[in-house]
């Protein structure tokens, strides 16, 4: 890079004001740079010069030259004085109208960078971690936005580079053509071809968001998606949400370029979507989700904003309302069929949710008989006899209890209407003669808290009878803060922990998988005994495993059930999880999901396998082919231990847990210290001379080996020799462990050779293994040990044999990785999830850990404590954590 000094940059943009402004050839800007010399430099926009650099598409260049710079300051002066001319033309006129659409050029889109940051939106992969992730740390450039991660997208990059190049933005990732519009199914024939406009050729003065009160008067068109309408509708009170979702700084006046962007939740990020403003219509006419003001376009384009993140318009619809509720809030979001459940049930859910930080929305949907009488086209919101609407979000506001005189006691419901219209012309409406039976002060007191229009009451009968689904919405604490509007309900406690499940290490499966059920990752919630929670504590437990958005590979609403639980099969079809076209790509990334909840006693820290077998869970839910698995329950003051988990074992994936509360809690992960309780290599090197059988075959080894042994003589003496057996000591090593049948009374296998004793088969030692022994006693680093040290170096191989040999039911030297963290337990160790994990990635395989590999892995832990003991006896304070010293000695 060359100093500022030997740098000159002029940059002039000029805005067409009038149509007496100047223009050029395909560009209205102008980027001169100019370096006193020859040598190269590098340009705001990273394009290496050897000379003056212009826009391409400008039919003029200045070579860089001493003899040119007079001219060059000549030209630039003579443009300035023609812009100022110009201006002052205009303003002579008086004009106040609005500037016309500019004349941009659509092509000559400069090509992408080469480097990964490409200029184009990568909004689907934007998924960055770092090691600080899992301490709940951020990705590089990610910051958190309503207890999520909002990780951003190039928006202030392309539009920077749109203003610098005088263009309007064209989006290369969702072109104007009919791949955006559908994949299998062509849209009805509308009247005439769709065609791509920007909002300056549907409209003169278009605008983003209107003033006034239209801003949620959002129609759905002849082809819009009904399910983000009624998410949209929803979101009326909670106004800050929608904010969030559509940032409303954006405009078509001031910096216009064609450009907009859009955030939606994701996996628990929020991520940022950039789009053009080309919109497709018919006859110069909206044909998707467009406002009834027709020169307010922030409802159409958010609409292509959420096509492009599900990769058509064609895949929006084949949702639920409860997809599109979770992606605009970011909440947990439950479904109820409320033809399918029990009213008393029903009813309980709403005087759960109403005071608490929950949205509910109460809709009606005919399902397949509206969208057969609808001819291929998308439901449409109708109005019933009774007043209400169908398709339309009925937002659940309220509750009460009234005594009639001539009904007794009759629980009454509260709803409102967005859209001001299509209330409830049945018993206890407005106008209805119910209310006649109810004293002056009832009736005043109900009047007034109905504040809103379109918001009404009906009996609870009435409301489970007419209404065909129940949404709810849990918001996170962070929401709750930023929406004033949520302040009178009574807030959730949140905790959010992101996992995966990997194959051998932490995925069990289901409850009938009783061996490795417990091996699940583990979390446990603690509900303390207070005045607050005397009774039952309301809690919301919630599963999202990892999805993808493009083609349409997900769908919240339609869950793939299965009866012993699973890994999705790939024979989906467009009425399972899957969209239209998409149930085999669904299930071979999808599996079915779910948890289960178990009451521990207080002494009972971790769920093990033996518990698990004779304790069943307090609740299963059902695991099910579904982006997110949510149960809404209440739980007297206890113990618990949430397990997230596949239907079946070896399911590979991440997943994200939500715990809500509305009572003070303590939840934490199910985690142990790395630490060594029992350290038998030490024990071994004091003790192994103490009995005389010890002694007399160490006399037989000191005779045919040299006083200082490597890995090649150590393995011939595993080869050949019987272990050194000594009663007492044996009995001693296993105390912690029941010994297996075929080990004597002395502590080892009789008649058969030691090496062979040790691992449990007739394979013999590697030299790999015996290079690890080594490592044990070699302090000077010298590829050797003493002789001296053989006899405890087989007493430690004894006791690591009888807890392997525990958990290897067949004999064979071998068993289940699963099995790793009880015989470490077994072995005199505790290690940390992540450790866990690390060993083994590193030493099992196929899910299958031999008694060789289990002998390796204990002496790297070995070897990693005494190194951190060592630097941190040496330093006063080592420089690493004792967790990432062991997982830099086991990948070294």
């Amino acid at each position: 890079m060359r100093s500022a000094d030997s740098l000159f940059i002029i940059t002039l943009s000029f805005t067409s004001t009038s149509s007496h402004s100047l223009h050029f050839d395909s560009s209205t800007l102008l980027s001169l740079t100019y370096s006193s010399d020859s040598s190269p430099c590098l340009t705001e926009d990273g394009v290496e010069s050897s000379s003056l650099y212009v826009d391409p598409r400008d039919n003029f260049f200045f070579r860089n030259s001493s003899t040119n710079v007079f001219p060059f300051l000549l030209f630039v002066f003579v443009l300035f004085c023609v812009c100022v001319a110009d201006g002052a033309v205009h303003r002579q006129q008086h004009q106040p109208a609005p500037p016309p659409p500019p004349q941009w050029a659509n092509n000559g889109w400069p090509p992408p960078r080469e480097d990964k940051q490409s200029t184009l939106s990568r909004y689907w992969t934007n998924e960055k971690t770092t090691k600080d992730q899992g301490r709940g740390g951020l990705a590089s450039g990610a910051t958190s936005v309503g207890g999520a991660r909002h990780l951003p997208s190039n928006y202030h990059q392309l539009k920077r580079v749109c203003r610098d190049r005088g263009l309007l933005f064209d989006d290369p990732e969702f072109p104007t053509t009919a791949r955006s519009l559908y994949t299998n199914k062509k849209p009805a024939n509308l009247g005439g071809p769709i065609t791509w406009l920007r909002p300056h050729d549907i409209c003169q003065r278009p605008t983003f968001i209107a003033n006034g009160a239209s801003r949620f008067d959002v129609e759905q068109g002849e082809l819009g998606d009904p399910w983000l309408l009624a998410a949209i509708s929803s979101l009326t009170l909670t106004p800050r949400f929608l904010d969030r979702v559509v940032p409303p700084d954006q405009t078509f006046d001031l910096h216009y370029c064609g450009l907009f962007r859009f955030r939606f939740w994701h996996f628990g990020d929020w991520v940022e979507v950039v789009i053009d403003d080309k919109l497709p219509t018919v006859r110069g006419k909206l044909v998707y989700l467009h406002s009834s003001d027709p020169q307010e376009f922030w409802a159409a384009l958010l609409e292509k904003a959420y096509a492009k993140l599900y990769g058509t318009y064609e895949n929006l619809h084949a949702g639920f309302t409860t997809k599109a509720l979770q992606d605009l809030t970011g909440g947990i979001v439950q479904s109820f069929c409320l033809s399918q459940q029990d009213k008393f049930l029903t009813y309980q859910v709403l005087n759960s949710a109403v005071p608490r930080s929950t949205l509910l929305i109460a809709s009606i949907s005919f399902g397949e008989k509206e969208a057969s009488s609808s001819g291929g086209k998308q439901p449409r919101a109708l109005r019933l006899r009774n007043g209400l609407m169908s398709q339309t979000a009925y937002s659940v506001t309220g509750l009460a209890r009234v005594r009639s005189s001539n009904r007794g006691e009759v629980p009454l419901v509260r709803l409102r209407n967005p859209w001001g219209r299509g209330e409830w012309s049945g018993p206890w409406s407005e106008r209805s003669w119910e209310w006649d039976s109810l004293s002056e002060r009832d009736k005043e007191l109900l009047s007034v808290r109905v504040r809103n229009e379109g918001e009404f009451w009906m009996s609870f009968e009435d409301f489970s009878k007419q209404f065909t689904h129940l949404d709810l919405v849990h918001i996170g604490p962070d929401d709750w803060m930023n929406e004033p509007a949520l302040h009178s309900k009574k807030p959730w406690r949140a905790v959010l922990a992101r996992r995966r499940w990997r194959a051998g290490y932490n995925a069990g499966g289901g409850p009938h998988h009783l061996e490795t059920t417990a091996m699940n990752p583990q979390f446990f919630v603690q509900i303390p005994r207070t005045a607050a929670t005397s009774s039952k504590c309301h809690v919301v437990v919630s599963v999202t495993q990892h999805y993808e958005t493009r083609d349409g590979l997900l769908l919240l609403g339609k869950q793939k059930k299965i009866s012993a639980g699973g890994c999705a099969s790939g024979n989906g079809n467009s009425n399972g999880a899957g969209g239209s076209g998409s149930g085999s790509a669904l299930n071979r990334s999808m599996h079915a999901i779910g948890f289960a909840v178990y009451e521990v006693p207080p002494n009972v820290n971790r769920l093990t396998a033996h518990f698990v077998a004779e304790h069943k869970p307090l609740d299963v839910t059902n695991h099910s082919v579904a982006r997110e698995v949510v149960t809404f329950f209440t739980l007297p003051p206890g113990d618990y231990v949430v397990v997230p988990q596949t239907g079946i074992a070896h399911c590979e994936g991440k997943f994200l847990l939500r715990i809500f509360t509305d009572e003070h809690s303590n939840i934490w992960e199910v985690n142990e210290d790395n630490m060594i309780f029992r350290n038998v290599a030490a024990e071994g090197f004091e003790d192994g001379f103490k009995h005389p059988e010890v002694r007399s075959n160490f006399s037989k080894l000191a005779i045919k080996y040299p006083t200082e042994i490597d890995a090649s003589i150590l393995m011939k003496i595993l080869k050949n020799y019987n272990c050194f057996r000594s009663t007492a000591n044996s009995a001693d090593l296993a105390r912690p462990v029941s010994v297996n049948s075929n080990v004597s009374p002395s502590g080892c296998c009789a008649n058969v050779p030691c090496f062979n004793s040790l691992m449990g088969s007739e394979k013999p030692p590697s030299l790999e293994l015996c290079k690890s022994l080594i490592m044990l006693r070699d302090f000077n680093i010298s590829g050797k040990i003493n002789l001296i040290d053989v006899p405890a170096l087989l007493h430690t191989l004894h006791f690591w044999r009888v807890a392997f040999g525990k958990y290897d039911r067949a004999h064979g030297g071998k068993t289940s990785s699963y099995n790793l963290r009880p015989i470490l337990w077994e072995s005199g160790l505790t290690v940390s999830n992540k450790v866990l994990e690390c060993l083994v990635l590193r030493f099992a395989k196929n899910r299958v850990l031999t008694a060789e590999a289990f002998i390796m892995a204990l002496v790297r832990l070995h070897l990693a404590h005494e190194r951190y003991l060592s630097i941190d006896s040496k330093m006063k304070g080592s420089p690493l954590s004792l967790e990432e010293m062991i997982l830099m000695t086991i990948y070294s």
